[in-house]
C-alpha cells in the first residue's frame, strides 16, 4: 500500500473527507497530493503533520503510548507496535495512520 492509500484509508477511518490532487512532475512523473474537501489550499499529510494526525487520532479512537524506542497504537483487537530510533514525532504520526488505515 502506497502512503497515499494509507492516509487516504486513515481519513477514511476518522470521518476526514479529502479531495486528490495530481500535478505532473518536470519528469513527467506524476506528483499526488491530499487536500481537505473543499479546501484546495489546505494539505492532508498525517505522515508529516502533527496536527493531521491529531485529527485522525481524534476521529478514528486510536490510542496512542509512547516509550523510549516504541510507539504502541491500537483500536480495539487492532495493535501495531513499532520500534523506532531517532525522530520519535515521526514514529507516533505513523503508528496513529497504520492502526486507523486498518479500520476500515
Amino acid at each position: 500500500m502506497t502512503d497515499i492509500e494509507l492516509m487516504q484509508r486513515a481519513a477514511k477511518a476518522a470521518g476526514i473527507k479529502l479531495d486528490v490532487w495530481e500535478d505532473h512532475r518536470g519528469d513527467g512523473t506524476k506528483d499526488i497530493k491530499l487536500r481537505f474537501a473543499g479546501a484546495p489550499h489546505a494539505a492532508f499529510d498525517p505522515l508529516a503533520s502533527d496536527a493531521d494526525a491529531f485529527q485522525v487520532l481524534i476521529g478514528s479512537g486510536v490510542r496512542v503510548l509512547v516509550n523510549d524506542h516504541t510507539v504502541v497504537a491500537d483500536a480495539g483487537a487492532i495493535l501495531f507496535n513499532y520500534h523506532y530510533t531517532g525522530d520519535r514525532a515521526a514514529a507516533t504520526r505513523k503508528a496513529i495512520v497504520e492502526v486507523a488505515a486498518v479500520l476500515v
